[in-house]
């Protein structure tokens, strides 16, 4: 036979029951909010880097039209860059890219001989 509930019995189920329910629904919030942190750390990282590619290659070109490109600095409203150049006819090119609180850098090293303009290596340097 089935005992009766007491009276208030079953408000305490429902206090336990919604008490659970907000812990949940607290952990799942603070988990998204650490998720949108971290991608937005990420989307900046990966701005940084596509700053420096951009710049790399827009120095490149410059380097096939001008061979005594020099050095320069270019500020975006993402971020900023650098581009470092040393050498004659073998070069080596930095491009420093800043974007918030992430650096990224990237280094190209290319050789003209006979007028012929060669990419040798192309790397992010960590």
């Amino acid at each position: 036979m089935m005992k009766k509930l007491r009276s208030g019995q079953a408000l305490v189920f429902l206090l336990v029951f919604v008490m659970i329910s907000i812990v949940y629904t607290s952990a799942a919030i603070v988990i998204i909010a650490v998720n949108s942190s971290l991608v937005t750390k990420a989307q900046e990282g990966e701005r940084a880097k596509n700053l420096a590619e951009s710049a790399m290659e827009d120095t490149l070109l410059n380097l096939l039209r001008v061979p005594n490109y020099s050095a320069m600095s270019i500020s975006f409203e993402d971020g900023d860059v650098t581009i470092d150049i040393v050498g004659d006819t073998q070069k080596t090119i930095t491009a420093t890219a800043t974007a918030g609180k992430f650096v990224r850098r990237v280094e190209v090293t290319t050789q003209l001989v006979d007028n012929i303009f060669t990419v040798n290596s192309w790397k992010e340097i960590y």
